[in-house]
């Protein structure tokens, strides 16, 4: 579970932008409430010329290495 709220996110994600940090998210497990603008909140914060990623992985029996690769 994500702990932190969006503008918390945000202000992490701008922290990395200025140290030039690139930043890929893979996003699985059970969906809480608000997880995925959480990490898309994060994402935009700290991505530069679309050198940051994020991959959302629905809940299911399939291995999370059939969706990454």
């Amino acid at each position: 579970p994500i702990k932190h709220d969006k503008k918390v996110l945000e202000a992490i994600g701008k922290k990395l932008k200025k140290n030039s940090v690139a930043l890929d998210i893979v996003d699985f497990g059970e969906e809480d409430d608000g997880k995925p603008e959480k990490l898309e909140a994060l994402l935009a914060a700290v991505n530069n010329n679309d050198s940051s990623h994020i991959v959302h992985v629905p809940s299911g029996p399939s291995a999370l290495s059939d969706v990454l690769i």
